[in-house]
């Protein structure tokens, strides 16, 4: 097996993510969301569905239900069983460090800006308004779609437009920044990709 997740590629992805992030934050994420508060509100009520359905507290719901299938699924079916299992603790996995991102940066929302111009990190807070960064919904559609990509390559599309109308969605409805979106793909992409290879590792191991 190829070890695609090595310190050195962390330590680079991990850098690549904060430039781009620093980047948006200081160029992108004010134009594109005064853009989308100008220009959204015809598809305000359609970005609110798609955040309603794509909501971490479904993703969430999404891996119990998994975790349940992979103890009563058959061992036969390897392939699916592993897949079912990897999208189960991505999603729990990129959540907890979602949470400890979201409380410990503290960011103001979009909403903060247009009612007190209020724009930056506050920093240590559990308030909604102040939960900007990572995208939740972001991070969990990811985390939980990663693993199909992981154990079927031609899936690769149909979860980056899944990914991508929920990233917009979350934008449209003013939610959030452009870096918030972006970093909370990362997030669930990386948590996925650790995730799966822990278990190739584990089962290349085990053939040893």
């Amino acid at each position: 097996m190829t070890t695609f997740v090595t310190k050195r590629r962390v330590i680079v992805w991990i850098a690549f993510i904060v430039i781009v992030y620093g980047m948006s934050y200081c160029w992108l994420d004010l134009p594109v969301a005064l853009f989308f508060e100008a220009h959204g509100g015809d598809f305000y009520a359609l970005a609110g569905s798609v955040s309603a359905v794509f909501s971490p507290e479904h993703w969430l719901m999404l891996a119990i239900v998994a975790t349940l299938v992979v103890v009563v699924m058959p061992r036969r079916f390897q392939r699916v069983r592993g897949c079912v299992r990897e999208i189960a603790f991505s999603i729990v996995f990129a959540i907890v460090i979602g949470l400890l991102l979201k409380y410990g940066l503290a960011r103001y929302r979009p909403v903060e800006f247009f009612q007190h111009q209020l724009y930056g990190f506050h920093f240590f807070s559990m308030q909604h308004d102040l939960n900007s960064t990572p995208s939740g919904h972001s991070l969990a559609v990811f985390a939980g779609l990663t693993p199909l990509v992981c154990h079927w390559r031609w899936t690769v599309i149909p979860v980056l437009l899944i990914g991508v109308i929920v990233m917009l969605s979350r934008l449209v409805h003013l939610d959030h920044y452009l870096s918030d979106v972006w970093l909370g793909a990362w997030v669930g992409i990386g948590s996925a990709c650790l995730i799966h290879q822990y278990y190739q590792s584990n089962k290349v191991n085990e053939l040893r």
